[in-house]
């Protein structure tokens, strides 16, 4: 059985967003070790339990996907102006291998933690009369 679809195995019982971004990953690194050919990827994790960033990190760590992934994490302990800010960071990743004509591709992960973010810092604002 190939390398790809054992990884596909591995991951199948949790399908959801975050598992398709770590078998899109995985896969990513296998071919780019065959190709030789270099694509990045981000991990945007925006508001998520420190044990799923953990386990996330975990899962690329296995597949050795750290030689072409950047993981950008702000977990839920972390305060609002930072979940707001944490895409913008993975987007500026993306524009530094852009900048060197490079391939690169940014996953998200819970953007609408961020929009709560977002709300977050507007209701402080109003609220202070600014």
């Amino acid at each position: 059985m190939s390398e790809i679809k054992q990884r596909r195995q591995e991951i199948s019982c949790q399908i959801g967003k975050t598992a398709i971004a770590i078998i899109y990953q995985a896969n990513l690194n296998y071919s780019q070790r065959l190709a030789a050919s270099y694509f990045f990827s981000i991990y945007v994790c925006i508001g998520q339990k420190r044990s799923t960033v953990k386990q996330v990190v975990t899962n690329l760590e296995s597949y050795n996907s750290f030689d072409f992934c950047t993981v950008v994490a702000v977990t839920a302990s972390d305060s609002a102006p930072l979940q707001f800010l944490a895409p913008y960071t993975g987007c500026c990743a993306g524009e530094f291998f852009r900048g060197r004509k490079l391939h690169a591709v940014v996953f998200y992960d819970d953007l609408s933690k961020q929009a709560v973010a977002t709300n977050v810092i507007i209701i402080k604002k109003t609220s202070l009369g600014s």
